[in-house]
């Protein structure tokens, strides 16, 4: 089973073009700005209307922490580089630290979404390693930007190996209204 984690934010993020306080943060690898308590771990493979809405998907899977590695876990952090508040240079990242595919050990999945203070977010993916090179390369994982109706989608990788998730690749989404 997974768990989703609610984030209430200090500096609200821009999502499809609106400031949103909270974060809703799965450990499946995947989270949304709508509040829900799903906790489905079941990556669908088109946009279905259904809960949970507006999904950020990095990299959806059926994913638990490796707790057989150091600093494990889901982190959020936001960063203001030159610390002048609402100077345009802020960001926020969510980031999956050494997670593992179902409950093998064998894995280690580093992942983040990484949003900007003018409404762009970012995919970014580290180190990407197991025993399958099919599963951390998305064989069965969903990684998509969905609209917060949960009606369509933009889609990296769905359930595939081509063209699949690399390590040490970034995809970014620009919301133009």
């Amino acid at each position: 089973t997974g768990a989703v984690y609610p984030v209430t934010l200090a500096t609200p993020v821009r999502y499809a073009g609106a400031d949103v306080p909270s974060l809703y943060v799965s450990s499946h690898g995947w989270l949304s700005a709508i509040a829900t308590s799903s906790t489905t771990s079941t990556n669908p493979t088109v946009p279905n209307g259904a809960a949970p809405f507006g999904t950020m998907a990095p990299f959806w899977e059926l994913m638990s922490a490796n707790t057989t590695l150091m600093d494990v876990g889901l982190f959020w952090q936001q960063f203001d580089p030159d610390t002048t508040p609402a100077s345009g240079d802020e960001y926020t990242v969510v980031s999956w630290e050494h997670w593992r595919y179902s409950t093998t050990t064998t894995y280690d999945l580093n992942f983040q979404v990484k949003f900007f203070a003018n409404g762009d977010i970012e995919y970014h993916y580290g180190t990407m390693a197991g025993a399958s090179t099919t599963i951390i390369r998305g064989s069965s994982a969903t990684s998509w930007m969905e609209a917060p109706n949960s009606l369509m989608a933009l889609a990296i990788n769905v359930n595939s190996t081509t063209p699949g998730i690399d390590p040490d690749t970034a995809y970014r989404f620009t919301f133009v209204p």
